[in-house]
């Protein structure tokens, strides 16, 4: 790590690319978890039954949803991946699904609470580096800009009328500017364009503004520092 502040500075979409990469292939919560069973709104969730008694909000919600039934795998290595996913022998019920489909059911099963993570997340990793490293900010239009990475903070935008408990941008319109990535800095009218589509609006009048994410539980926060420390 670089002490000065004039060297290369952080590219900050590398990093999120980095970031994102160890925060899903390490969720604690799905270590070596195999994909069994995935239905929608208008497939009961039957199997097994212990799913229905654990996720109420499965019944009781009439709305779109997505069901998702994993199973953990102890003989399993290595990072979780949506090409390792699937159990093997592959059951016939999943081997429709498409490997562009797999990759959209791995971000959405780990993108729950994956905002507070990620913001968690980024604030260990630059707690790595002395206080005076600079960042570069690369944007969709093609334009970059270099700031100080310390001078940052964290802004919170109650959604109105959400069409979903769990709102995440999935599928091809989410892979940011020209499908490349899952990650763009984009301009305020495409982020309301994308907002229009997930929920009524976004209260932009009263934002919540705070320098720093609160602690995590201690496992959370010791996974998230070693994630850092990878990427």
């Amino acid at each position: 790590m670089s002490t000065n502040p004039t060297d290369s500075p952080l590219d900050l979409y590398n990093i999120s690319l980095l970031l994102n990469y160890e925060r899903a292939s390490t969720d604690p919560r799905f270590i070596h978890a195999r994909l069994r069973h995935v239905v929608d709104a208008s497939t009961p969730l039957s199997t097994p039954v212990a799913a229905i008694v654990l996720a109420p909000q499965w019944i009781v919600s009439t709305g779109e949803k997505d069901g998702f039934i994993f199973e953990i795998d102890t003989s399993a290595s290595g990072p979780d991946l949506p090409s390792n996913m699937l159990p093997s022998p592959v059951p016939a019920a999943l081997n429709r699904l498409t490997p562009k489909q797999l990759e959209s059911i791995y971000w959405q099963t780990r993108d729950h609470d994956g905002c507070y993570q990620s913001i968690a997340l980024l604030q260990h990793f630059f707690d790595l580096y002395p206080i005076d490293v600079s960042l570069r900010v690369r944007t969709c239009g093609g334009k970059d800009f270099i700031t100080p990475a310390f001078t940052r903070v964290i802004l919170e935008l109650k959604l109105i009328r959400p069409k979903r408990t769990t709102i995440t941008y999935f599928g091809d319109a989410g892979r940011g500017l020209g499908g490349r990535s899952t990650f763009a800095l984009e301009s305020l009218d495409a982020f309301y364009k994308r907002m229009a589509t997930v929920a009524l609006s976004a209260d932009t009048k009263n934002p919540k503004i705070t320098p720093r994410m609160r602690p995590a539980p201690d496992d959370v926060d010791a996974w998230l520092k070693t994630a850092a420390k990878r990427a």
